[in-house]
């Protein structure tokens, strides 16, 4: 599988950070039980927007804020991407060449060509 440019940096990047922080890379389980945790944590500031709701320990869970879920679901992107990097999966290029394959498929399919 070939890599470009961004799938190249975006993996540098990733890389570049574990090493940066002395983070120890998980093994590709706990990656994905930890990417669980940061969906959670995403998950946890989209009720915000659509509450209010009658919430345990309202005061713990402030207001939402538009830059945490980014900053959330980039920590579920940056966790499922390291899950693949431990063990020589690229995520990120494999999510490109399905997207390419089903776009392909979908044209073909629209000029009854499936």
């Amino acid at each position: 599988m070939k890599k470009d440019v961004i799938c190249l940096e975006v993996e540098k990047a990733v890389q570049y950070h574990f090493k940066v922080t002395n983070k120890v890379k998980p093994s590709p389980w706990t990656g994905l039980l930890f990417t669980l945790t940061e969906l959670a944590e995403a998950a946890e500031e989209v009720l915000k927007k659509l509450g209010p709701w009658n919430r345990n320990n309202p005061e713990r869970h402030g207001e939402y804020d538009n830059m945490k879920l980014a900053e959330e679901l980039g920590d579920v992107i940056m966790m499922a991407l390291i899950s693949g990097y431990v063990i020589d999966v690229d995520p990120l290029r494999a999510l490109l060449e399905k997207m390419e394959r089903k776009n392909l498929a979908h044209k073909l399919k629209a000029r009854g060509e499936s």
